[in-house]
């Protein structure tokens, strides 16, 4: 090598360092597509990114935890709905026996007797709704089914005073006070119900600031209201006693009527004032209704949805600012690794021709 090219030489080999250097910076900037893997390398930017990363993901948490009480509230919506098709078949068959011109028979009560039993059956498996693991109705007790079982509570209301072996009312003289009685065990939730009775809705962390409520437990006094009735008439004696006239018969009327009163406010709401259905003092007692209550859940629902899309807005410019600071433009990037490329193998060539000249090829 000539004495004077030893500079030209040392020169290319730093240039072909640095040419290399940049080069893989800009092949792994292709791959990962991210301007670096560093925090220290974005400079001013580093705590930018920093929050914005973190905000996006708990955006994306949130977003989850909504998705999963929607879930439940649509779970609860359908168990609604098929409550309030239960309780309306049976309420028809109430009103149409009790406004019946005909005598009483033993064939009308047992056939309400047994529309009421597979009511109570079908009502309380609705209401031990399981979603992944969790108990939907039972209030902050979650891994608890919430409902007793029909059968048990039917015998521990007829080993009360409220009925006979046979079934309620205990006498068709005094038929009313017989479903006073019923209402009165019923004031007692634990009596059918076994889930939590601290009033703790589910809340759900829907942004950094915001938490909603929601979902009911069965413990709410519109279900108290329509189970208690399902129950007396579940219980209901199927008997040829005389219940076909006089006393005996408005008294059953009146029973029967406040059953099917107990139904339609238990689901549409509204203030009882009759003092066999609210037997404690025989005041006033509003009752919200379990259609209200599924209307307040669906608007949880909306409200749920709106927070998410508002969510999902913010996410996206976090995105974009994310972005701007950390992602690589692959374009330009493919075409930055192109021109090292070129550049780094002219260099070598360069090396490689100064490499090979000596003072002897010129003497």
């Amino acid at each position: 090598m000539a004495v004077t090219s030893i500079g030209t030489y040392t020169q290319n080999i730093y240039t072909v360092s640095s040419e290399e250097t940049a080069l893989s910076k800009l092949t792994a900037e292709e791959s990962s597509g991210y301007t670096t893997q560093k925090y220290g390398e974005l400079g001013t930017q580093a705590s930018a990114q920093i929050v914005y990363s973190n905000a996006t993901s708990s955006i994306s948490t949130y977003n989850s935890n909504i998705t999963t009480a929607q879930s439940r509230i649509t779970a609860s919506d359908e168990v609604y709905n098929e409550i309030s098709n239960v309780v309306s078949s049976l309420s028809s068959q109430v009103t149409e026996l009790y406004t019946a011109s005909q005598p009483y028979s033993s064939s009308t009560t047992a056939s309400l007797n047994s529309s009421a039993k597979s009511a109570l059956s079908e009502i309380n498996s609705l209401l031990n709704t399981n979603v992944s693991g969790r108990y939907i109705f039972s209030g902050s007790a979650t891994s608890t089914q919430p409902m007793t079982d029909s059968s048990t509570v039917s015998s521990n209301l007829m080993s009360s005073t409220n009925g006979t072996a046979s079934g309620l009312p205990s006498s068709y003289t005094s038929a009313s006070s017989s479903y006073a009685d019923v209402c009165s065990y019923f004031s007692t939730v634990s009596n059918y119900y076994a889930g939590a009775t601290d009033g703790v809705e589910s809340s759900v962390q829907v942004t950094s600031t915001t938490s909603v409520t929601y979902g009911t437990s069965a413990d709410n006094t519109s279900l108290q209201t329509v189970l208690r009735a399902i129950y007396a008439a579940a219980n209901l004696q199927p008997t040829t006693a005389n219940a076909s006239s006089g006393t005996n018969k408005s008294e059953f009327q009146n029973y029967l009527s406040d059953i099917n009163n107990d139904l339609t406010t238990g689901m549409s709401g509204g203030t009882i004032t009759n003092a066999a259905t609210n037997p404690s003092s025989g005041s006033t007692n509003t009752v919200v209704g379990l259609n209200t209550v599924q209307g307040i859940q669906g608007d949880v629902y909306t409200n749920l949805t709106d927070i998410a899309t508002q969510n999902s807005t913010t996410q996206s410019y976090l995105s974009t600012n994310l972005s701007n600071i950390q992602d690589a433009d692959l374009t330009a990037v493919s075409t930055q690794i192109i021109n090292l490329q070129t550049q780094i193998q002219a260099s070598f060539k360069a090396i490689s021709i100064i490499s090979s000249l000596s003072l002897a090829s010129y003497i």
